[in-house]
Parts: structure tokens; sequence; C-alpha cells
């Protein structure tokens, strides 16, 4: 058969959820739902819409936290909604899929452009920029969206490793 690898359920639960209420942090993996293994976002998804459309009032998550331990949390349906106006399920509970942690490492640079201008190249890797460490790429586009048109190679306040040779 061919197939594609279905993502792992990796969470980042808002701090404001339902989710984060009961105790699952940023970055835990589901790897099953009512003792059931279910470790991909499809099969979490699955399990957890069928059992608020049977009427659970609770579904029990295993979790893996980043030291591995795995732990149990009772997650209430009771606030969700079945409904096209309220959104994602999942989301109404602050289940949302964590995104993957990509390395802040650039891997083109358009000709004429202001990266280029500045002398960053493919591979180079922004360890830092604004005075803030980056360690990945969301906290690269972050700070630069914090910092719109504003030059930083002039003023040291970019910091690159890793860099091809110049």
């Amino acid at each position: 058969m061919i197939g594609v690898e279905e993502p792992l359920a990796f969470v980042d639960p808002p701090e404001a959820s339902l989710a984060a209420s009961v105790g699952i942090p940023p970055r835990a993996q589901i790897v099953a739902v009512n003792q059931t293994p279910a470790d991909t976002w499809p099969q979490v998804r699955w399990t957890v819409l069928q059992a608020i459309a049977d009427g659970q009032d609770v579904v029990t998550l295993t979790l893996r936290d980043q030291a591995a331990a795995t732990y149990e949390v009772v997650l209430p349906l009771s606030q969700v909604e079945l409904d096209p106006d309220r959104g994602d399920p999942l989301h109404q509970l602050g289940l949302v899929a964590a995104r993957p942690q990509l390395p802040p490492v650039i891997g083109a640079v358009a000709p004429d452009s202001p990266a280029a201008a500045a002398g960053l190249r493919a591979g180079d890797e922004i360890v830092a920029l604004a005075n803030t460490p980056i360690t990945d790429w969301d906290t690269l586009a972050e700070t630069v969206r914090r910092h719109p048109g504003k030059p930083s190679r002039s003023n040291g306040s970019v910091r690159v490793s890793g860099c091809a040779p110049r």
C-alpha cells in the first residue's frame, strides 16, 4: 500500500482554554483517548468527535509530556457544540495541533533582496535578532513582525551561526 504518514497528536492548548485548565501543557502528545490508542491527529479527532456525537460527558486523554512521562487528564465535553457557527469542536476544547518547531535556518535568499544585501545566504542559521535569542522559525518570524522596516545588519543586531564562507 502507498500512503502518507499522519502527524502525531502534539497539542498546544491556548492558555485560557479548557484543555489548558485541566492540565494539558504545551507540546504534550496525546497517545490514547478513553484508553484506546490514538496517537495521530486523525485518530484523536475522530475518537473525540465520536464521543461528542455519542453524548459522552467526558473523554479521558492519555498524554506523554516532553520528559516522556505518561499521565491522564479528564476533559469535559459539556461546553462543546457540534454547530458550524461555533467552529471546530476540538478547538472549542483547546485541542490545537502544535506546530512543528523548525530551526531558524535560511533555505534560500532572493537575489537583490534586503537579505542578500545584508549578506545572508542559504544555510545560515539566525541565532539572535534585535537582541532576542532565536531558537526556532516562529520566534524569528514574530521578531521580524515586531520590527517592521527596521534594518538590523548595520547595527550588529543580527547574529548568524554556521554561515557559508563569504
